[in-house]
């Protein structure tokens, strides 16, 4: 298997899960008297969160292995609405850009995405995803990232030729300190799931993908980790192991209507 397809395979799961995880984990949440679910992700024109991100990577397989580390910052910003839902609700554009820097290549151009995202006091769904790199971003139908009364099934995103399903596996409220500041009451939320289909045409052998998210009421997602690991098998037998961690924390969260 050519370290080439080892790479644009890794390239396309990445701008897949990139869209994943910005909040599928969200689909049970702890059901909190008088806490508007909204609040966990404030969607208001103006609105912009800053953090710092660390991707590690280690690819191993019959002829190579390989460890990648990239440092960078990931920038949103509510820039307006794009349209009204069904029910006339109206959905906002979420832009996001995603900065990396690799010590081999220098400082690469960032990743840019836009999510369209409605909130009530009892759900925030996403309703598409205009994601760079990825084929076929826009979702079939809205899918509920954050509900109450919780959600009880898996989340699942097909992209293309992947799907990625999470399912809650345990919640809970505790404290945690970020550059952003020290939240004594954030939700924490750990998600898990298998990873399946086939990224460059090479299959999927065995996939699973792990997302630990603490959330803020009024401020959002203060941090979240990810850990994927899959192997993919060709017809001749070979078999490549990729492992990949991402890890962004809230370095600041700007709201509109401040001073």
């Amino acid at each position: 298997m050519a370290s080439g397809s080892v790479s644009n395979a890794t390239k396309v799961i990445v701008a897949v899960v990139v869209v994943a995880m910005i909040g599928v984990a969200w689909a049970v949440a702890s059901r909190r008297a008088g806490t508007s679910i909204a609040s966990y992700y404030p969607l208001e024109v103006g609105n912009t969160w800053s953090y710092q991100t660390t991707q590690r990577g280690h690819t191993s397989g019959a002829l190579e292995v390989a460890e990648t580390t990239r440092l960078g910052t990931m920038e949103q910003s509510v820039v307006g609405v794009s349209r009204l839902s069904s029910n006339e609700l109206p959905i906002f554009e979420v832009s996001q850009k995603v900065y990396q820097t690799n010590s081999e290549d220098g400082s690469a151009p960032p990743t840019e995405s836009v999510l369209h995202l409605s909130a009530t006091p009892t759900a925030i769904t996403l309703h598409a995803v205009d994601a760079e790199g990825a084929e076929g971003s826009d979702l079939p139908e809205p899918v509920s990232l954050l509900t109450d009364p919780p959600a009880t099934e898996p989340v699942t995103i097909e992209q293309g030729s992947l799907q990625i399903s999470l399912a809650v596996t345990s919640q809970e409220v505790e404290g945690i300190e970020v550059p952003a500041g020290s939240f004594p009451d954030a939700l924490k939320i750990v998600a898990e799931g298998p990873v399946s289909g086939a990224v460059s045409d090479i299959p999927i052998h065995v996939g699973k993908i792990t997302e630990t998210t603490w959330f803020v009421r009024d401020v959002g997602v203060v941090r979240q980790d990810r850990a994927l690991e899959y192997t993919l098998k060709s017809e001749d037998g070979g078999e490549i192991r990729v492992e990949e961690s991402i890890e962004r924390v809230l370095t600041d969260f700007s709201k509109a209507t401040d001073d």
